[in-house]
């Protein structure tokens, strides 16, 4: 009963872990997007350091999203740990590929909007041309 508990525990942190990375990336999106757009600016605001700043709201999602997966990604090494003959839902190649895919993924957003939140009003004059 209790290995099926910690088992069902292990599906449960994966699917968190995958619904919290696939947000993130939403999440980001949308804030460059709003960013770029202008959508919400106020009108004593440049769109350049509009862009800008939607780098720093995205970075803050990146921190959040990678906290919350490793405090996840450790309780779940610690339900491995007190039952290691138990089948790992990360053991299978597919799972492997997404759980390195996410983390990949995590650390490109967090460098993304770390170089928009501190080069975003270059990026935008760069690209457009007023």
């Amino acid at each position: 009963m209790n290995e099926s508990y910690e088992l069902s525990e292990l599906t449960k942190i994966d699917n968190q872990c995958i619904l919290v990375a696939f947000s993130l990336l939403v999440a980001c999106f949308l804030c460059w997007n709003f960013g770029w757009s202008g959508y919400f600016m106020p009108d004593y605001v440049e769109s350049d350091s509009w862009f800008q700043r939607s780098g720093s709201l995205s970075l803050v999602f990146c921190i959040f999203s990678e906290l919350f997966l490793i405090k996840k990604l450790s309780s779940a090494s610690i339900i491995l740990s007190k039952n290691p003959d138990a089948p790992q839902p990360f053991s299978g190649l597919w799972f492997n590929s997404l759980n390195n895919f996410v983390k990949i993924m995590i650390h490109f957003l967090t460098v993304s909007s770390t170089l928009i939140c501190g080069y975003g009003d270059v990026i935008y004059k760069s690209i457009v041309v007023t």
